[in-house]
């Protein structure tokens, strides 16, 4: 019995091991998936920030004719619509994030809303 509990505790601490290491492995994919992410979305993020074309989004957008709430469903339709108007209203307002940075528009979110203002002025 002795060597056989000794086999056993073996092959489970091998299983262990493999199983242990595997999820360490996937939460480094994860973190690296994530980070390029993040690193896209920031540059995203900056090119569009203080562009011309951000600004003169804003400026149509400020037009009182507009309900911002139908341009955020149409903008963000995976989300509620009380997630799509918050987030909408963050970015138009460029309200800070948990990590004190601003919201902004990105590029593909500035071309779509454009195209939606399109004759609106």
């Amino acid at each position: 019995m002795g060597i056989a509990t000794t086999l056993l505790e073996n092959k489970i601490e091998k299983i262990v091991n493999t199983v242990v290491n595997g999820l360490y492995e996937t939460k480094a994919k994860d973190k690296d998936k994530d980070e390029k992410r993040n690193k896209f979305e920031r540059a995203d993020t900056e090119t569009t920030q203080n562009s011309t074309t951000q600004k003169t989004t804003r400026s149509k957008l400020k037009n009182s004719m507009i309900k911002h709430s139908q341009i955020a469903y149409k903008l963000y339709p995976k989300l509620d619509k009380d997630a799509a108007r918050s987030l909408f209203s963050k970015k138009f307002r460029n309200a800070k994030n948990d990590g004190d940075n601003n919201y902004y528009f990105n590029k593909k979110e500035l071309t779509k809303i454009n195209s939606m203002l399109q004759g609106v002025d």
